[in-house]
């Protein structure tokens, strides 16, 4: 991945979701996350967010939430409650 970017073969919105799904599968969850992050404010600030990108952004959302739900609870999780 990092020889693909140095030679320019990689877009740059695609070199940040792939590399947030290798962490994942990885299960570095939190590094994985910071590169989801850094991905959806770079196709954002580049006004990229054609259909593919939003497809590739969704996938990898998907995984990261299937993945780790501990690690990022979703809105509707319910609090557990205390004996």
């Amino acid at each position: 991945m990092l020889k693909a970017q140095q030679l320019g073969a990689a877009e740059e919105e695609y070199s940040l979701l792939f590399r947030a799904v290798i962490h994942a599968q990885l299960g570095q969850f939190a590094d994985a996350r910071e590169w989801y992050d850094r991905a959806a404010k770079w196709l954002v600030d580049h006004n990229q967010e054609d259909e593919t990108n939003l497809a590739l952004k969704a996938e990898v959302a998907a995984l990261l939430e299937n993945a780790a739900p501990s690690e990022h609870p979703t809105v509707d999780s319910e609090p557990q409650s205390r004996p």
